[in-house]
């Protein structure tokens, strides 16, 4: 018979096989490849980008406003992008003098 846990079951299957199809597509990818896929990804974004601000451009009446809407622009992405980017072998280091009593 049929029940919702079955289900869920079903469901968790599905997910879990689409993540191992994931691992598995990412595995057999190489260096190379994944270089491609992220400068392809990363050029699309910038495209995407690019349209929106040259919209925001054609929407804006003057230069004065276009020039508030820069300043703004970079005030809230230096308020929400971080100044300092901890390095994991950096932080690894540190936890290891820690646990030594450093």
């Amino acid at each position: 018979s049929f029940s919702l846990g079955s289900f869920g079951m079903m469901f968790m299957s599905q997910k879990q096989m689409g993540k191992m199809i994931k691992a598995k597509k990412l595995k057999e990818t190489t260096v190379k490849e994944l270089e491609e896929d992220n400068k392809a990804m990363w050029k699309e974004w910038l495209l995407i980008y690019r349209k929106r601000l040259a919209q925001e451009i054609a929407d804006t009446s003057s230069q004065e406003d276009i020039i508030k809407m820069n300043k703004e622009r970079l005030r809230i992405m230096n308020a929400n992008n971080p100044r300092f980017i901890l390095r994991n072998h950096i932080a690894q280091g540190a936890i290891e003098l820690a646990e030594e009593g450093d």
